[in-house]
């Protein structure tokens, strides 16, 4: 898939998954249930999930390191600000051959690669982000949408 298309899709996902409500209970079940994706598919991830800036849920697999927790933060801050997914941001760039310097953020604090989603609610707008650091950061992002796909079909 090129980035146009991965961009493309990125933009579909954004539409398409959204959450009834979400509060702390929501992100400890989401959280949950992305450790056990990861320890089922043997993945050492970082996790974190923020709502109204405010950490709800963290975990990281032993075999993470402080640049797992650190790239976390930095993706985040990217889905915060840019108020889409940094996957998105990401395929923005590249198509533009533009860095995170030329929309004005400071590269030490926003990672532009994929790996947060922002959580929407619907009639509300988003309200947080999750976020996983660990693998290539396509399968990052993917694995957070598989997670939110499972979550939100759990939810009716």
């Amino acid at each position: 898939m090129d980035t146009k298309e991965l961009l493309e899709q990125t933009i579909q996902e954004e539409h398409q998954l959204r959450f009834p409500k979400f509060d702390a209970e929501d992100a400890w079940r989401l959280g949950n249930l992305l450790v056990e994706l990861a320890r089922q598919e043997q993945w050492n991830l970082a996790i974190s999930i923020e709502s109204n800036e405010k950490q709800l849920f963290y975990y990281a697999f032993q075999d993470t390191h402080l640049n797992h927790q650190r790239a976390v933060r930095r993706k985040c801050n990217v889905a915060h600000v840019f108020r889409c997914s940094s996957l998105r941001v990401f395929c923005e760039l590249e198509l533009s051959h533009t860095t995170i310097a030329d929309r004005g953020r400071d590269f030490q604090e926003f990672l532009p690669l994929g790996g947060a989603f922002p959580i929407y609610v619907l009639g509300v707008g988003q309200v947080g982000t999750v976020c996983v650091s660990g693998l290539d950061h396509r399968d990052d992002h993917r694995a957070v949408i598989r997670t939110v796909r499972a979550f939100l079909a759990e939810q009716g």
